[in-house]
This record gives structure tokens, C-alpha cells and sequence, in this order.
């Protein structure tokens, strides 16, 4: 049985991420931020030529009766705190 849109998916697989998209990654405000526990952060992640699709700290956004919370979220040693 075919899977639709199967060569579609298959054509991202192992795909390496382009200069604008690390570039991108570079110029976010969290890039630079280290994991309260594991003191890592994504600058040190792609200095070790790791994988740029999969940098261990994102940033989540929760919206709020009174604006705006910022959460982070490290995915190397699992915790998340407030921004």
C-alpha cells in the first residue's frame, strides 16, 4: 500500500538546514540563554556542528489575561522555567 505524499516526506529526511535558517537561529533573543540546569544553550549546541533542526531550548509563548508569559523548555536534561 502507497502512503500519500510518502516521497514528500522522504525528500526532508537527513536534509541539512540552510544558511538563513541557522542564521535565523542565531539571531533569536534565546539563542544565547543557558539551561538553568544543564547550563547549555543552542550557541554551544551548534558550535559542536550538532543537529540545527533539533537545538535543545525552545521558547514557548502562553498568552495571559495580562499579557504575555514566556516559558523555555530544555530538551537535553527535561525542565522548563519562566522567563
Amino acid at each position: 500500500m502507497e502512503i500519500k505524499g510518502k516521497n514528500i516526506f522522504l525528500k526532508y529526511i537527513n536534509q541539512k538546514p540552510s544558511k538563513e535558517y541557522i542564521k535565523n537561529i542565531k539571531s533569536q533573543s534565546w539563542y544565547q540563554l543557558e539551561c538553568i540546569r544543564c547550563k547549555y544553550s543552542n550557541r554551544k549546541w551548534l558550535e559542536e556542528s550538532k543537529d540545527a533542526f533539533d537545538y535543545p531550548i525552545k521558547m514557548i509563548e502562553l498568552p495571559t489575561k495580562r499579557g504575555l508569559k514566556i516559558f523555555y523548555f530544555c530538551g537535553k536534561c527535561d525542565i522548563s522555567w519562566l522567563g
